[in-house]
């Protein structure tokens, strides 16, 4: 798998041939180190400085699992874009949006925080995160083996909603989300053509897990990049990055090359109308 700081002149091509670029990226593990809680994950000065670095000169999103509120307040750059929840909450503009869900998903959902929270009680060190559109189950901490873990979330979804909810995996936690056809491939592919200042700007998607690989399936013409974060996973990416500081670095080197090419992305969410969106 190659390098994506060791192939730098080969990704500056290719930006330069579709005159622009639009940069995506996963928040814990790309822009702040994985920790075992995650309400402690926190992006260096340095990151944030390099991140708004970026979004001052080429348009640049955030692509999460986390609630968008909660990424928000992580982020605190106006300029940047936010699609949580795994692409059911939408930041652009200024402008927020939720993706219409279902009553019936949304019973099964809450059924299921209940199950959940039972585990919770029972195994010592899972932790249970209530995103409201979605739940997280963490053990990076539990005391017992994660395979038994995550038996029992899947058993609890499909008994409180087999055809409503779906799962997500990740690093050490499982993602239930409703069964509304969104996932962060469709959310990456959605906030490129949002946010694109023209019309064949490359997007670039940077993430580090499980749940990243759809958005590496959904772009996989433009340019994707897994950080390894000390694991050699499989991946759909084309590139690699060693950890969060091999990001800095490359965001760093990426914020200059659009120097003469700043200009204002369309920055518009009219593109989710017809996926019946609701104003927050």
């Amino acid at each position: 798998m190659r390098d994506a700081l060791a192939n730098r002149s080969r990704i500056a091509r290719r930006i330069e041939r579709a005159g622009g670029a639009v940069v995506m990226l996963d928040f814990d593990g790309t822009l702040a180190p994985i920790v075992s809680k995650p309400d402690k994950a926190r992006m260096s000065a340095g990151m944030r400085r390099a991140l708004s670095l970026c979004a001052r000169r080429m348009p640049l999103a955030i692509v999460t699992g986390r609630a968008l509120a909660d990424v928000k307040k992580r982020i605190r750059l106006g300029n940047v874009s936010i699609a949580g929840n795994h692409g059911l909450e939408w930041f652009v503009a200024g402008k927020q949006k939720r993706i219409a869900v279902s009553p019936a998903m949304m019973r099964a959902l809450r059924a299921a925080r209940k199950g959940l929270t039972a585990l919770e009680k029972r195994y010592k060190g899972v932790y249970v995160e209530d995103k409201k559109l979605s739940i997280s189950v963490h053990f990076r901490r539990a005391r017992v083996h994660p395979r038994a873990v995550e038996r029992e979330v899947r058993r609890i979804a499909r008994r409180f909603g087999a055809s409503r909810l779906h799962i997500i995996g990740g690093i050490l936690v499982l993602n239930i989300l409703p069964k509304a056809g969104w996932d962060k491939g469709r959310a990456a592919a959605m906030m490129a053509s949002c946010i694109k200042s023209s019309k064949n700007a490359v997007p670039i998607f940077i993430g580090n897990d499980e749940t990243d690989e759809g958005a590496f399936r959904a772009l996989r013409r433009g340019i994707t990049i897994r950080v390894k974060n000390g694991k050699n996973a499989e991946t759909a990416a084309s590139y690699t990055l060693n950890n969060t500081e091999s990001v800095r670095k490359f965001l760093l080197w990426l914020a200059p090359l659009e120097t003469n090419m700043r200009c204002e992305p369309s920055r518009s969410l009219t593109g989710l109308a017809a996926f019946r969106s609701r104003a927050l």
